[in-house]
């Protein structure tokens, strides 16, 4: 394992860019949410976000808009306004194709999982997704046991997922993963994770590469006030990672006999083969740990 830290560590202001997504395909479909209640799609493959067909007009919830974009294997925009959209059942799964999710241009779309035991949101491998303008918050992360029960709190990636100028707080879970779990390319710009608790590892993001081949790239991210049995901000195992502009603050790790309570703030972990972690510009503050590596630990 190669772990490349670039000093100094520098506290910098972290500000929230005019960053807008620019669509570089051309749209196939475009569904807008207009409905808070979480009902699946009531004619799956017709192309239309509708969850009732008595009643005239389109009801169109999330689910029902992302199950409509899994069957169309082009580029499929979702739009969501300001309001709380709690997921009530299975964490929402794309499955395959590129979506965009756009949340509401002035803040204020939440997805909720406070009666949800299985997460948020699921990207499958296949799946290529960007979403912006989120709050993901009270997930309950499941049991994905193809991965050996992983499955993060608000949201699993296994697939490819940029998420920008959101929000993850308040996920938790009883493996790894506080509020994500990233099995294969995740890249983060602008994203708060605060608050968010895993039983294992990584208590803000859980980053390792299963069957896939493992990246993540964080900038202009905060990850503060998480906690779990080891890396309590964030645990990188096997994955190639960049961090830059990054505040990992106030988290703590406490640990149990297996996790050690190792790296309150980040932890680094290799298993097998070479991988590299590169960080620069980033501050490291009052992290805890009950063993070593207030900050920051490292091992083979």
């Amino acid at each position: 394992m190669r772990l490349r830290i670039i000093l100094p560590f520098v506290l910098v202001a972290l500000l929230a860019s005019a960053w807008q997504l620019s669509v570089a395909a051309a749209v196939s479909a475009i569904y807008t949410v207009n409905m808070t209640a979480d009902l699946p799609d009531a004619n799956l493959g017709d192309g239309i976000c509708d969850t009732d067909l008595v009643t005239s007009g389109s009801q169109c919830s999330f689910r029902a808009a992302v199950e409509e974009a899994n069957v169309n294997p082009n580029y499929d925009l979702i739009g969501i306004p300001a309001g709380t959209f709690t997921i009530s059942g299975d964490a929402i799964e794309i499955i395959t194709g590129s979506l965009e999710i756009r949340g509401a241009l002035n803040g204020g779309t939440i997805l909720d999982g406070a009666t949800s035991d299985s997460g948020l949101l699921f990207v499958r491998h296949g799946a290529v997704v960007t979403a912006t303008r989120l709050t993901l918050q009270n997930g309950q992360g499941g049991c994905f046991p193809v991965y050996g029960c992983a499955m993060g709190g608000a949201i699993t990636n296994l697939g490819e997922l940029s998420l920008s100028d959101s929000t993850l707080r308040q996920n938790r879970v009883s493996t790894n993963g506080g509020a994500i779990m990233n099995g294969h390319h995740l890249t983060l710009e602008g994203v708060l994770i605060e608050g968010n608790w895993a039983g294992q590892v990584g208590g803000g993001i859980y980053s390792a590469g299963y069957t896939f081949p493992g990246v993540l790239i964080v900038r202009n991210t905060v990850i503060q006030d998480n906690i779990s049995s080891g890396g309590g901000g964030l645990y990188i195992a096997d994955t190639d990672a960049f961090l830059d502009n990054v505040e990992i603050v106030h988290n703590a790790a406490f640990g149990t006999p297996a996790h050690n309570s190792y790296g309150g703030g980040l932890t680094v972990k290799s298993s097998s083969g070479s991988f590299t972690v590169s960080i620069q510009n980033s501050l490291f503050a009052d992290n805890y740990s009950e063993a070593s590596g207030g900050a920051l630990f490292s091992s083979n």
